[in-house]
């Protein structure tokens, strides 16, 4: 009853190849038997493979649809099954899992993994955009919390009450600690000395309540303040109060035209031959971050690192360039100037840093004032330290070009990296060369063409799920999806 070319025919030749138990541990049963999880797992994928995401479209399917009937034999589970079973069971091996079907159809078709692309989008949380915690506010309010926790100490040294015999601690930041003694050390005197707390109107209060209620409220706002750095981390400056993993970043699509902040997670793609060999969600706003975690994640699940990567300006980075060199990869990533420096205007522009540049390696204005070096600045990258050398010309006062010149109020400063314009033309090399544009030109096909078909065809546009590992989760079950209906596409074309 199912034509040969149906997409389920397709899905059963690839997986029939693979052993789905291995994905999952045997457990003793106590009371009822559940569904079989490979049953479970087949139906799940075949469903991304449909671009059916919701869990109740799931559940329809298994009672209305006849090759899901097929492939859950006649089971009916329903979409709370689904969810139990994806949160407990798939979200651990969900990316060997894409790297085994990735494998299984590189056994039917091509798959040059030594060729490895690299892109990234945003992708809007399912979190209220309206609700978002700023790490510098938080900051800033803990801050004066602080202050006044000072000032409320200050007032009961003041009034001779004294904590263990000595005087409050006046400090410039307090933990929660500080507070909770100052708390059990309050009551205990409110129970020795026989007061009882007042609330309402018609009612005084007595001088060790008041401060009792005031540093009771102190700590629970120190406490939810240092919750939320914590939260935020070292890295982070925004998080959405109903999606903690979520990063407030700039969106693609804006509706209101006024740049507005969104929550979002940034999904990356390592791309072969327009399959997708790695997925990765991130909380970083930008690309840059995420170059080395996507390779070192190609390498753990494949064994090797490509012989080639692929990206765009958004990668490019003498911290990255250096990655590349340590891992054995060759960089066709562009750098932040690579497009500009084609352009006439920009060769030709005389206070271009590089324009200024002398065969010595000294910078000379276009007034012929030379530049000079004031700061060293030392960076580590891993095991590598490079430098970056400050210069500065001291001729800028009254200088007749100096608005075309610089923007800057004194004398006009440059960064100089030795290093980093030696990468810069190492890459350069490698884009300019003929393996460099065939490669630049696939990439545009391959890996922007892959969130073309998740974003676009597929209207993958919101999470629907919560939290970092419940997003990376998500985006792996789209990813495994995607190749297997791309695998599905190309058998179509070799039947025709």
């Amino acid at each position: 009853m199912i034509e040969p070319t149906d997409p389920v025919v397709t899905f059963v030749e690839v997986l029939g190849g693979m052993d789905l138990r291995k994905y999952f541990e045997s457990k003793p049963t106590v009371g009822r038997l559940g569904y079989n999880a490979t049953t479970l797992l087949k139906i799940v994928l075949f469903a991304m493979m449909e671009n059916r995401r919701s869990l109740r479209e799931m559940e329809k399917a298994c009672r209305t649809d006849i090759r899901f009937m097929w492939l859950a034999g006649g089971a009916k589970p329903t979409h709370a099954t689904f969810q139990h079973f994806i949160n407990g069971q798939l979200k651990q091996g969900v990316e060997t899992i894409l790297r085994d079907v990735t494998l299984q159809i590189g056994k039917k078709t091509k798959i040059d993994l030594t060729t490895s692309y690299l892109d990234g989008t945003k992708i809007e949380a399912n979190a209220n955009k309206y609700k978002w915690v700023w790490k510098k506010a938080s900051e800033r309010y803990r801050a004066k919390l602080n202050a006044t926790i000072g000032k409320e100490f200050a007032k009961m040294n003041a009034e001779e009450l004294s904590y263990g015999g000595k005087a409050f601690a006046i400090k410039s930041r307090y933990e929660a600690e500080d507070l909770v003694g100052a708390l059990t050390w309050l009551v205990g005197e409110m129970e020795r000395q026989e007061l009882r707390s007042v609330y309402g109107k018609g009612t005084r209060k007595s001088g060790i309540q008041r401060h009792l209620d005031h540093l009771e409220g102190y700590l629970e706002a120190l406490m939810r303040y240092e919750e939320e750095i914590r939260i935020c981390g070292p890295d982070r400056k925004s998080f959405a109060k109903t999606d903690h993993g979520a990063t407030f970043m700039r969106m693609k699509e804006d509706a209101m035209k006024n740049g507005q902040l969104k929550p979002g997670y940034n999904l990356q793609l390592a791309v072969s031959d327009g399959y997708i060999t790695a997925a990765g969600t991130f909380q970083e706003r930008n690309d840059l971050g995420t170059f080395t975690a996507m390779a070192d994640k190609l390498k753990t699940m494949y064994g090797f690192y490509p012989t080639n990567i692929v990206a765009d300006a958004g990668y490019g980075s003498i911290e990255n360039y250096l990655a590349c060199q340590e891992r054995k990869m060759r960089p066709y990533v562009k750098y932040a100037m690579y497009s500009k420096e084609k352009e006439r205007t920009v060769q030709k522009d005389p206070y271009r840093v590089a324009n200024m540049r002398q065969a010595d390696g000294s910078y000379v204005c276009p007034q012929g004032h030379a530049f000079t070096r004031v700061c060293v600045r030392h960076r580590q990258v891993g095991t590598i330290e490079y430098r970056v050398d400050e210069y500065e010309c001291g001729h800028c006062d009254g200088c007749p070009v100096k608005e075309k010149c610089t923007k800057a109020k004194g004398n006009r400063r440059i960064d100089v990296c030795e290093l980093g314009i030696e990468l810069y033309a190492e890459a350069k090399a490698l884009l300019d060369s003929n393996e460099g544009i065939r490669l630049r030109v696939n990439r545009s096909i391959y890996a922007e063409g892959v969130f073309a078909m998740i974003k676009e065809d597929s209207g993958y546009r919101r999470l629907s799920r919560r939290g970092l590992e419940n997003a990376n989760l998500e985006f792996h079950l789209v990813a495994i999806g995607h190749n297997l209906f791309k695998y599905h596409q190309e058998r179509l074309r070799a039947i025709a």
